[in-house]
């Protein structure tokens, strides 16, 4: 048996797959006998054994990447199904994870804004007790620096707690610009 017969004879017993693999198996083989050359064509024709081993070998491996290809299909025909019979479960639920991470959201930037306006109200509070600390000095001196004492207590209060909500804020910011640019590339390379 020669080169010729071997390809001849192989294609003959691949003719249930699809003419694709054949021809991709075909093309492999030529290449195989090409490389090796025509001097050692007798050679190779020993190595590969008989066409029919070699034709098992190949249809063998069809079928096993065909069936995973089929285990594949299937599951994501049950995926389909399940994600159907799942919707009526799931779009609440998403719709409520959504108004809860709204509601989360509110409430941190509603700290922040409440902490900040104490911040600010302590610090006008304190600018205040010390210009009044000015007023009472002529009648007592005495009340005067413990008003001017609580006026700086305020506003070292203010100007502490002020910072605080800065800070909060800037936290608050940067984890927020975080999440969303994990959930814009989850969503970009899912597409």
């Amino acid at each position: 048996m020669g080169r010729r017969e071997f390809i001849d004879e192989l294609e003959r017993r691949l003719r249930k797959l699809p003419n694709e693999e054949i021809n991709e198996a075909l093309e492999f083989y030529e290449q195989y006998f090409d490389e090796a050359g025509s001097e050692n064509e007798g050679y190779v024709l020993a190595e590969l054994g008989s066409p029919a081993s070699v034709a098992s070998q190949i249809i063998a491996s069809y079928a096993a990447k065909d069936k995973e290809t089929g285990k594949r299909r299937l599951s994501t025909v049950w995926i389909a199904i399940l994600a159907i019979f799942a919707s009526p479960i799931a779009l609440p639920l998403s719709i409520t994870a959504a108004v809860v991470s709204f509601s989360l959201i509110i409430v941190v930037i509603s700290l922040i804004i409440a902490i900040g306006a104490a911040g600010i109200g302590l610090l006008l509070g304190g600018a205040l007790c010390a210009l009044l600390s000015f007023t009472i000095i002529i009648s007592s001196f005495g009340t005067a620096l413990l008003v001017l004492g609580i006026g700086f207590i305020l506003l070292g209060l203010g100007m502490s707690i002020l910072s605080s909500a800065i800070e909060l804020a800037r936290l608050a910011s940067y984890y927020a610009g975080k999440l969303v640019g994990k959930f814009i590339l989850r969503r970009s390379t899912a597409l």
